[in-house]
């Protein structure tokens, strides 16, 4: 992935970015467990579905127990 450009914030899930990457959650999870480059998966689904690659890598971190929180949970794209 790309470096943030200086003064970045962080990427987060919020509504919007889980919204998108929700129905494609099967996809992703299928090209992961294939054994395709991480990285390229992320850049590849993050570009089709309008998202940052790293909001792909924080919802499947979510979707696999990495933030305790479900991403489609109300309240999951906030701060805890």
């Amino acid at each position: 992935m790309k470096a943030p450009p200086e003064g970045a914030e962080p990427p987060r899930l919020d509504e919007a970015s889980t919204a998108r990457i929700s129905p494609a959650a099967g996809r992703i999870v299928n090209r992961l467990l294939s054994g395709l480059d991480p990285g390229e998966v992320y850049e590849e689904e993050g570009s089709r579905l309008g998202v940052l690659p790293a909001q792909v890598l924080l919802f499947i971190a979510a979707l696999a127990g990495g933030s305790g929180e479900d991403p489609g949970a109300p309240g999951a794209d906030e701060a805890g």
